[in-house]
C-alpha cells in the first residue's frame, strides 16, 4: 500500500546464500504485522554491495527456528586458581 509506514530491520551478509539470524522479538513483531515490516539485507561490501528488500511474512520463505545453547564463561578466574602441587 503506497504511503503506508513500513518498519525496516537491517541485516548484513557477505553473500546472497549466507544465513543470518533474527531474535525471537524481531521475528514476533514482523510476523504479527504482515506488510508493516521489511528486511533490508546489505550483501557484500564496498562498491559492489547490494541492498535487497525482503518481506519476512511471506509464507513460502524458508526459515528455521534454531535453538542456541547457553554456555558458562569464566571471567577473572585466574585470581581464584591455585598452582598445582603448590603449598
Amino acid at each position: 500500500m503506497r504511503g503506508a509506514p513500513v518498519r525496516i530491520e537491517i541485516k548484513k551478509v557477505d553473500r546472497p546464500d549466507a544465513r543470518f539470524a533474527m531474535t525471537n522479538n524481531e521475528m514476533s513483531l514482523m510476523l504479527t504485522r504482515p506488510g508493516g515490516y521489511l528486511l533490508a539485507i546489505a550483501v557484500g561490501d564496498g562498491r559492489h554491495a547490494q541492498l535487497l528488500l525482503l518481506d519476512p511474512s511471506l509464507t513460502d520463505l524458508p526459515k528455521e527456528r534454531v535453538c542456541r545453547r547457553w554456555d558458562w564463561e569464566f571471567t577473572d578466574w585466574s585470581r581464584f586458581a591455585k598452582v598445582a602441587g603448590g603449598a
